[in-house]
């Protein structure tokens, strides 16, 4: 006989998601093997490139999915500078970061267009420097929803707009909070690594899929309002940087008061 899982209150099941997995394939997978037939839901979406914590609620606790949804949420991730993506995470195409006037003159609709590699930026960023532009982002503010995300708008979700090459309408802005935002660790470009590749090409002549291993990277924890998106978050501080930025790793540690650290590994 299978066993389901710890319930750590009725019908509510902390689950670490792995990345590679939807929080949709999560609850499949988590209805198919224990729960058939019954009302299965999660309470906040983590992209598939994400891991972490994903609260999973069954039969009549789907019904405070509301509750649990408005609960701020606390994150740990990296990104990388100098490479930006459609997606705004390193799951998508990317390109180097476009300076405003090289996009204001020149922008074809081909996203894997690559402006021209400034070194001489990334190479000046300090750790402090980025502790500034942290402590400009905390607290409450607008925030434009990324073009691949869940929200809808007229009816149709922005993600499949996006896919299918449709135009986007205006993006939405919410309001959020980012109640704290801290620096973990910077990586500067010149201490990544003395060669760019096994051929030792010059990071200037590398393209922008090869770069990103090499990229400053940033690590960070942030906790945030709900309806905060971390790689929009992550964008914005590329902007300010005028380096652009893109979302590397992502790992969700908590929601509200329940943490990674007393979830169950998704089962097989």
């Amino acid at each position: 006989m299978t066993h389901k899982p710890k319930e750590f209150e009725k019908g509510v099941i902390l689950i670490n998601k792995p990345v590679g997995i939807t929080s949709f394939g999560v609850v499949a997978r988590v209805r198919g093997r224990y729960f058939p037939g019954q009302k299965v839901g999660h309470t906040g979406t983590l992209d598939s490139m994400a891991s972490g914590l994903l609260i999973i609620l069954v039969g009549e606790a789907t019904k405070r999915q509301g509750d649990f949804t408005r609960l701020p949420k606390e994150y740990e991730g990296e990104f990388a500078l100098g490479v930006e993506s459609d997606t705004y995470s390193a799951d998508g195409r990317l390109r180097f970061f476009a300076e405003q006037g090289a996009r204001h003159v020149e922008n074809p609709p081909d996203f894997g267009w690559a402006v021209p590699l400034h070194l001489e930026r990334l190479s000046s960023i300090k750790k402090a420097e980025l502790e500034a532009v942290f402590k400009k982002f905390q607290g409450e503010q607008e925030q434009t929803v990324p073009p691949f995300s869940a929200v809808q708008v007229k009816g149709e979700r922005l993600h499949r707009l996006a896919r299918r090459g449709r135009p986007l309408p205006e993006l939405p802005r919410r309001r959020i909070n980012i109640e704290r935002l801290e620096l973990l660790d910077f990586r500067p470009v010149a201490n990544v690594g003395a060669s760019a590749s096994a051929d030792n090409v010059p990071p200037q002549e590398l393209g922008p899929e090869e770069f990103l291993n090499i990229a400053p990277r940033v690590g960070f924890r942030a906790r945030v309002s709900s309806g905060t998106y971390v790689r929009s978050l992550v964008v914005d501080i590329g902007k300010e940087l005028d380096t652009g930025a893109v979302l590397t790793q992502l790992t969700r540690m908590g929601i509200g008061p329940y943490r990674l650290s007393d979830a169950i590994d998704l089962p097989v």
